[in-house]
Order: C-alpha cells, then sequence, then structure tokens
C-alpha cells in the first residue's frame, strides 16, 4: 500500500469506528476486565508484530501476548510505528494461507522472554 492509500484506509476506518462510542468503549474495558479468551488455547502457529516506534500501544503488549500464546513468534521493527500494520496486511494473509514460509523475511523473530 502506498501512504495515499493507508491514509484513506484510516480515514475510512476512523469515520466508521467514531459513528457510535462502542468501539471505544470496548477498547477501554479491554484494559480492566478479563477478555473471555484463553491465549493458552491458541495452538495455531502465531506471529505478532510490533513496531517499537509505536506510540499508542507500547511493545510490551505483544511481548506479553507472545508469552502467552505458545507457539507465537514475535517480530518487532525497530523504526516502525503503530500504522505500520498497514504495510504488512498483503504478507500476513500469504502467510496465513501457506502461500510464504515466512511473513516478514527481513525481520527475524525475537525470543520470547518470560
Amino acid at each position: 500500500m502506498h501512504k495515499e492509500e493507508i491514509r484513506a484506509s484510516a480515514v475510512q476506518g476512523f469515520d466508521e469506528a467514531l459513528t457510535t462510542p462502542n468501539g471505544w468503549v470496548s477498547d477501554g474495558l479491554a484494559f480492566t476486565e478479563d477478555w473471555g479468551v484463553d491465549l493458552g488455547q491458541i495452538r495455531a502457529e502465531t506471529w505478532l508484530w510490533h513496531g517499537r516506534q509505536d506510540e499508542y500501544a507500547p511493545p510490551t503488549h505483544s511481548e506479553w501476548l507472545a508469552r502467552h500464546i505458545e507457539r507465537a513468534k514475535l517480530s518487532i521493527g525497530d523504526c516502525e510505528g503503530h500504522f505500520a500494520a498497514y504495510t504488512k496486511q498483503a504478507r500476513a494473509i500469504l502467510w496465513a494461507a501457506h502461500l510464504t514460509d515466512e511473513p516478514e523475511p527481513e525481520l527475524e523473530p525475537q525470543p520470547v522472554l518470560a
């Protein structure tokens, strides 16, 4: 995706998200309530991405998820921020569909520290 496409997609998403407060309320409650999901039950190989420059969610969030998902691999992009996910989507879909061996060959998975 080009920057213009990313920007347009983000604006559309925010427009939809702000039509009701439900999403914002749910996000806020997620910090204080159980998610109702046992991450230990996830058996599929899971690849998590995070940008070290993310100003909205610190990389420790993905590190925590990686510790709680048995077959998780974690890649942290040193120069990437919160919206870098838009640039990862196509590759992630190919990986999830088993059409490529690695979702992002330029980043080595980071060891999950307990």
